[in-house]
């Protein structure tokens, strides 16, 4: 899978978490748990 993106600096993180759980990379569930948590969504 390739990710092609035009990234803003306030996306940079959300694009890191996305490669994350792509990658299956460990933690990144929680990850973009706290990532959602910390925007006001419930997860």
């Amino acid at each position: 899978i390739t990710l092609h993106t035009a990234v803003k600096d306030d996306d940079s993180e959300a694009v890191g978490i996305i490669r994350a759980l792509l990658s299956g990379e460990e933690n990144a569930r929680l990850r973009a748990a706290h990532w959602l948590h910390e925007r006001g969504l419930k997860v």
